[in-house]
């Protein structure tokens, strides 16, 4: 019997508290603020996939440079692989690797650099129209 007091209670406190007033203004822009429309040209796209690519940079002690980073190019014609025109939320990420090694009494040392690039393909649709005569 008392769980059932204590369910009704219980029941009682939730639906007082669940009740909500609130206070509606309506605010009215001077016309010193209002501004006229004006329409900007925005790109519709739709998404044709993941693309990845990944590279190398080796720099040894004399500062030779071989291998190559990522670029914006790599990441398009993986792109347009997939039929895409553009690359949006690119994200790249490095990985760096230190080696020393001793050859005949001398040491050497090289940098590797792993570049990993990620990012979404995109198609572009119809473009806003604007009404401005091209």
């Amino acid at each position: 019997m008392n769980y059932l007091k204590l369910s009704a209670l219980l029941l009682f406190a939730v639906t007082l508290c669940s009740c909500v007033s609130a206070k509606h203004e309506t605010f009215v822009v001077p016309k010193s603020f209002q501004y006229p429309e004006v329409s900007v040209a925005a790109k519709d796209f739709v998404t044709k996939g993941f693309v990845f690519v990944e590279s190398k940079l080796i720099v040894n002690e004399k500062g030779e440079r071989i291998g190559s980073e990522i670029t914006n190019e790599m990441l398009i014609k993986e792109a347009q692989k997939l039929g895409a025109d553009a690359v949006v939320n690119v994200k790249i990420d490095v990985f760096e690797e230190n080696k020393s090694s001793v050859n005949q009494g001398k040491t050497t040392q090289e940098r590797t650099y792993i570049y990993k690039a990620s990012g979404l393909a995109i198609k572009y649709t119809n473009a806003v129209d604007t009404g401005v005569q091209k």
